[in-house]
């Protein structure tokens, strides 16, 4: 495609192949080598700082970078060189397991002013951050987090209470639970009003952004949707107005966070949930958090080593269909296209982001092979697989219009969507909670505003109804199906209806 030539003119027929999800497209195509700078890896820093993925700089008995935060510094490790590990330690017979996420556990138990908090802590610690991840373990919900609310009383009450209301959820005795956690949540709130009130430093911003997210989860468990988006928008615009960059992300090379002492990770969930109310009702189509492209080139590796870097991968290459998130809202509210113009980008911007998003489910096919079918491995890999599915999807419809010069555009898509879902919502480790994920719910909607085939769009709304109780991020599966059902009603009316 040459330089002068408009995106819009371009054939549909040539885009109209089908992204296969399983690898069975051309993987015969030669790649160029990459060269890779080498640069010295720092083993000195601080505990707390290695955690954060922060610079530290190693002032002892404690770092100036935890003590500016207002974190506990944890202290140093001493570094043996793996030269000498190898004379000291024996060569293992067995391949070693894959490293888990590591588990933040307090300085102090006395931060606590009973055990029955410190019980809530320890629920927090070892099954709300798991179901509040969604796919795979965060940095945010397990290390972040804590971390945070050991310097911050109210970050602590908010984290307590979250614990508190996730536990009435899978106990008999919900009365006390649930009363443990208004007390802790009124108490966090009024602690949050007189912190913003009595400082204006960037901490304070920090701790704000912090304790939205926690209301937000807090909310959501509760089942109050509308509350917590409200908490949400308000948290977004509280972030707009203290902004002193953009946010540039770049998952696998490195990340700035928009605000000096945010953590990178928070800035990341912040940027998703802004991506989501694009195309909702709630924002009216505005982004208030603006996501930037350092390079724009994606580069995959060979192979995938791990679950980490599929998905940054995949949040690499689908950043890359931002600019085609405000053309979805008018067609995900019901209408057949939308007004709005195409984004104007380099030549072959489209194909490039597809040419990516193909690479990507090549390289996750062998990781997917490799997990036992009803495991939560397979199920992670899985919810990963639909969200990349449903960034095709989106950014297929925003760009290509709605097939109807194609028949069977969004088909292989779809099917495959449909295919995943179901096994997703049968797996026993699906729980039909609160997860802060874009999952399966918000695949599925996709594919009944997008696939010109019935009877998949009806399979599609099947598989919601059965996923009812879980919301994902902004998307209840209740909610979702309900909107799905009137959507498929208009698209596909009975056949004794269209001639009147």
């Amino acid at each position: 495609m040459s330089d002068s030539q408009d995106p819009e003119l371009v054939s549909q027929a040539r885009l109209s192949k089908p992204l296969v999800p399983f690898g069975m497209g051309e993987g015969n195509q030669e790649k160029r080598p990459r060269v890779r700078f080498k640069k010295p890896k720092v083993r000195t820093g601080c505990k707390t700082c290695k955690i954060r993925h922060v610079k530290c700089d190693e002032r002892k008995p404690s770092c100036l970078r935890c003590d500016k935060f207002g974190v506990s510094c944890d202290g140093y490790e001493v570094y043996i060189s793996p030269a000498a590990l190898r004379e000291r330690r024996p060569t293992s017979l067995l391949p070693r397991k894959a490293a888990s996420l590591s588990i933040f556990t307090p300085s102090s138990t006395a931060k606590f002013e009973s055990q029955e908090e410190y019980q809530y802590f320890l629920h927090y610690r070892s099954e709300t951050s798991l179901d509040i991840s969604g796919a795979m373990p965060e940095d945010v919900w397990s290390q972040v987090i804590p971390q945070a609310s050991e310097s911050t009383q109210a970050l602590r009450d908010l984290t307590l209470a979250v614990a508190a209301i996730d536990k009435a959820r899978h106990s008999s005795s919900l009365a006390s639970h649930f009363k443990y956690a208004a007390v802790k949540y009124d108490k966090a709130l009024r602690g949050i009003r007189e912190l913003i009130a009595a400082r204006t430093d960037q901490d304070t911003v920090r701790v704000s952004l912090i304790a939205s997210l926690l209301i937000f989860c807090f909310e959501n468990l509760q089942g109050e949707t509308e509350s917590a988006i409200r908490h949400i928008k308000t948290a977004l615009n509280f972030l707009r107005e203290h902004l002193t960059a953009s946010v540039r992300y770049v998952p696998k090379r490195h990340l700035v966070s928009p605000l000096n002492g945010l953590e990178d990770e928070v800035s990341i969930l912040f940027a998703r949930i802004d991506s989501m109310f694009v195309v909702t009702d709630f924002m009216a189509g505005n982004r208030l958090v603006k996501v930037e492209f350092i390079d724009i080139n994606v580069i995959m590796p060979p192979v995938f080593r791990n679950i980490r870097q599929v998905r940054n991968y995949l949040q690499e290459w689908q950043f890359r269909g931002y600019p085609y998130l405000p053309r979805l809202r008018e067609i995900y509210l019901g209408k057949e296209e939308s007004t709005a113009p195409l984004p104007r980008g380099p030549p072959d911007y489209f194909e490039k982001t597809m040419k990516y998003a193909q690479e990507w489910f090549d390289l996750c096919k062998p990781l997917l092979a490799r997990e036992e079918p009803n495991s939560r491995g397979w199920l992670r890999h899985a919810i990963l697989h639909t969200h990349g599915l449903t960034c095709v999807l989106a950014a297929k419809r925003a760009y290509l219009g709605n097939g109807s010069d194609t028949p069977g555009l969004f088909e292989p898509e779809s099917l495959a969507m449909v295919d995943f879902c179901s096994r997703i919502v049968q797996n026993p480790y699906y729980r039909r909670t609160f997860a802060f994920d874009i999952g399966p719910i918000e695949g599925l909607f996709v594919v009944c505003v997008t696939c010109q085939k019935k009877e998949i769009c009806e399979e599609a709304l099947r598989i919601l109804k059965l996923a009812k109780g879980r919301t994902e991020m902004l998307a209840d599966a209740g909610i979702y199906a309900a909107r799905c059902e009137w959507i498929i009603q208009m698209r596909f009316p009975k056949a004794n209806e269209v001639g009147k």
